[in-house]
């Protein structure tokens, strides 16, 4: 233990005399010799560099670097193709830096100000447990990185702008912190990427291949992030993606954005923003989504099925903003909830139904099916009628059809086949035309429950 504690204080010393002791201890414990359970480590000096590696398993002849000893005037860092007479395949420091800091890069390790990174031909994204290509994640263990650079010739990875990708550009593997870009259109080539931390960046436009996902990507803290465009394809964003951006101003959403997850935009539109209306197709705002945002006024779209507590907490000391919503979109603490299925969430739009004149209310997520009070109508023409429908509905895992009880329509959506022959109001109210077939579906606004009507003018 105390041997422990010796190398721990050297290498916090940070200068480079005490580096040296640090060599010179990890070599009488490590120089080669392998521990119980442990591939040996093995070390090289290259111009000042002082680089720790070990066998990779499964290549014969690779080895990868764990550990690099970086003198405190270099700026620079080319990472060498061969250690040892054999090839440096893999980078794994953020591994190493957490677990072994006597030899592996510090977690303050921006003290070193390494501003450029060259790596060799011979480095490749491996494949890790779950299948998918990973690398060390540089832009955090080179905190003050600006640029990454590819050696020629390398048939793995590919930069641009400082920015590095895998050999084809499916994946974004690192996005340095202090890159000083201010625009980054990421190619549609992208399938997956790494997060973006960076001061400098302003405009994002993100993959528009349609296997990228945003509930993939992390942007945090990019204090000159002012806007954002979201391909229509991204239909959820995960949680936490935005968060700590102040400064931005302006957001592309997707069309079909259905989902914004716990704290996606937490700590965003600090002071640049104070109206927000977000996009007509979203069902899901989860807790803290927009959080110390400083928003005044919100608009839902009536999609909105349940919105987290705190979603939109006001800022330290502030009011939270007023909200135009559905009228179906109800506090939890709202007496008619009594008795529904349990929610967590502040608001959650509610079914009402009516038998008798008497009312229920139901959790509209908790709505399994819709079925319709008749399934063909027959109407002469300019006569008219009502098309009506009751739910079923999944009461704390036990489903159900509440016989007689019709859903008022300000939840759903009424729409004909054929307008010219079958008029069909938003309350349901049907009007035949002229002669011949129609189908009216039903749905509701804040899921994709629906249910089909055939009507037939005679």
């Amino acid at each position: 233990m105390t041997g422990l504690k010796i190398r721990y204080k050297i290498f916090a010393a940070r200068c480079i005399g005490c580096m040296a002791a640090a060599v010179i201890l990890f070599m009488s414990l490590y120089g080669g010799i392998s521990r119980a359970g442990e591939k040996s480590v093995l070390q090289a000096e290259q111009n000042g560099f002082t680089f720790f590696y070990q066998e990779l398993d499964g290549y014969q002849g690779a080895v990868e670097i764990v550990g690099i000893t970086i003198p405190e005037e270099e700026t620079v860092l080319t990472i060498p193709g061969k250690l040892g007479g054999k090839t440096v395949m893999s980078l794994s420091l953020d591994e190493y830096a957490s677990s072994r800091p006597s030899y592996g890069l510090s977690p303050s390790s921006q003290d070193y100000h390494i501003d450029k990174l060259i790596l060799p031909k011979t480095l490749r994204p491996l494949k890790n447990r779950s299948g998918e290509f990973k690398m060390a994640d540089l832009s955090i263990t080179f905190f003050n990185l600006a640029s990454v650079e590819v050696e020629a010739g390398s048939r793995y990875l590919k930069a641009e702008n400082g920015i590095l990708y895998n050999w084809d550009k499916s994946a974004m593997i690192c996005y340095p912190s202090y890159n000083t870009l201010q625009e980054y259109k990421m190619p549609s080539s992208v399938v997956s990427s790494e997060e973006i931390r960076n001061k400098f960046v302003k405009r994002i436009v993100f993959s528009k291949n349609k296997k990228w996902k945003c509930k993939n990507q992390q942007v945090w803290s990019c204090d000159s992030l002012e806007e954002i465009y979201l391909p229509d394809h991204i239909t959820e964003i995960a949680p936490f993606s935005f968060t700590g951006c102040s400064g931005l101003k302006k957001i592309r959403w997707s069309k079909n954005l259905k989902i914004i997850g716990e704290g996606a935009f937490r700590g965003s539109f600090a002071t640049s923003v104070t109206k927000l209306k977000l996009p007509g197709k979203i069902r899901v705002i989860g807790p803290e989504a927009f959080r110390w945002c400083g928003l005044k006024e919100v608009t839902l779209p009536d999609t909105v099925a349940s919105v987290g507590y705190y979603a939109f907490g006001p800022s330290k000391g502030k009011k939270g903003p007023t909200f135009k919503k559905a009228s179906y979109l109800l506090s939890s603490k709202n007496k008619k909830l009594k008795g529904m299925v349990y929610t967590t969430d502040k608001y959650v739009a509610v079914v009402t139904t009516v038998k008798n004149k008497k009312k229920k209310y139901y959790d509209a997520q908790t709505v399994l099916r819709l079925i319709p009070t008749a399934k063909e109508i027959r109407l002469r023409k300019g006569k008219a009628g009502q098309i009506s429908v009751i739910p079923e509905i999944d009461d704390l895992g036990r489903s159900g059809v509440k016989k007689g009880w019709r859903i008022k329509s300000d939840i759903l959506t009424f729409k004909s086949s054929r307008p010219k022959v079958v008029k069909v109001s938003g309350t349901g109210k049907i009007r035949g035309l002229r002669r011949g077939k129609a189908t009216v579906t039903v749905g509701m606004k804040t899921s994709d429950r629906k249910c089909r009507v055939k009507v037939r003018v005679a």
